[in-house]
């Protein structure tokens, strides 16, 4: 555990994330190529599916585009998992050993599969919960007042409950992304009583972020309504593919500087 401020992470994370994407240039345009069209084609495919409804066509070519969609999801999320451990491997190891070690290592694979475990978890526990709502919602009645609230607070519970734990077992992704070996109970211990710093540093770390977003949205309502379809769906990609590229970024830049903060069991389990 090092002794770094608040200030320290957020200066450190915005100087990381940009210097992270200088240090590999090559690997940061793929990726957003890769985000690029495979936004693109899941904008045209979604607008594909809602023309034939609206025209009432044959509904035989939906599993073609579901397929299609399934396919963009799984090039995303190879591309999405890569970025936050070039930046994570730039912060934590520097820019020399960064660059040496190969894009597709056995760090790169237990960060993808950490995130994919959490994730399988994440989906778990909102079926057991949806399964809970509906036989609830049978056992009151559709007319109840609980059948209008059970919905809202099993939502609430289910997002509460998977930020916590997220938040709990983040080191764990940088602890990954070096290729270490994962250590729950050692990354749980060093995040006890942090839940709420850590939390508060992404988001004001991220806060420019935001900003950037609410931009983009009054843009997006004023100019992209006159854009054609094609226009529109590459528009989008566009902002979409580039936002994805500065939010994993600062995001995994950020995490890197809050493991220099509060990794100290982790270390010892290494």
């Amino acid at each position: 555990m090092q002794s770094v401020t608040v200030g320290q992470c957020f200066r450190g994370a915005w100087k990381d994330a940009g210097l992270a994407i200088l240090n590999r240039p090559l690997m940061a345009l793929i990726i957003f190529a890769f985000l690029l069209l495979t936004s693109y084609a899941q904008i045209e495919l979604r607008l594909a599916i809602a023309a034939a409804a609206a025209a009432g066509g044959p509904r035989f070519g939906h599993a073609g585009v579901s397929l299609g969609l399934t396919i963009c999801s799984i090039v995303q999320m190879f591309a999405i998992a890569g970025l936050p451990v070039q930046v994570m491997r730039y912060s934590l190891l520097g820019a020399e050993e960064a660059r040496s070690l190969d894009f597709f290592d056995k760090g790169y694979w237990r960060y993808l599969g950490l995130c994919v475990l959490l994730g399988l978890l994440a989906t778990v526990f909102a079926v057991v919960c949806t399964v809970v709502f509906v036989f609830t919602l049978l056992g009151h009645g559709h007319h109840s007042r609980s059948a209008f609230l059970m919905p809202l607070l099993i939502a609430l519970v289910t997002v509460g409950l998977a930020v916590f734990i997220f938040i709990r077992l983040s080191l764990l992704f940088c602890h990954a992304a070096i290729g270490a070996q994962a250590s729950w109970g050692a990354a749980w211990r060093d995040t006890r009583g942090h839940f709420w710093s850590i939390t508060m540093i992404h988001i004001v770390t991220s806060l420019p972020l935001i900003g950037i977003v609410i931009v983009f949205v009054a843009i997006k309502r004023t100019v992209m309504g006159n854009l054609t379809t094609d226009g529109f769906a590459y528009w989008s990609s566009v902002g979409w593919a580039l936002w994805m590229i500065f939010a994993l970024s600062l995001a995994a830049a950020c995490s890197a500087w809050l493991y220099r903060r509060y990794s100290a069991s982790i270390l010892e389990a290494m």
